[in-house]
């Protein structure tokens, strides 16, 4: 009866350990895409404050290249935010 018993204690404590292991990932994906979002967010803040400057300077070739990188920030934003509320529903599944 040891003999059986044992081997079946050790893979309910695997099965416990892995699924463990997967839910640590899931929050740790979470977290990653949440800190990528905040530095789309800071990247964002920093063009506009770069288009202001340029703004007051009256540089149109460098306000134009600044409205560019703003334009492809937002869709990085926004394929972010995406992805991030994906990994969010996936860890409460």
């Amino acid at each position: 009866m040891k003999k059986i018993l044992i081997p079946v204690v050790l893979l309910a404590v695997f099965a416990i350990n892995s699924s463990q292991a997967q839910e640590v990932k899931k929050k740790a994906a979470v977290a990653e895409s949440k800190a990528q979002v905040t530095a789309d967010k800071a990247n964002l803040k920093m063009n506009k404050a770069a288009r202001q400057a340029d703004k007051m300077a009256g540089d149109e070739a460098a306000l134009k290249a600044d409205r560019k990188a703003h334009i492809k920030a937002e869709g990085k934003l926004i394929k972010d935010q995406a992805k991030k509320d994906v990994k969010v529903v996936k860890e409460k599944l």
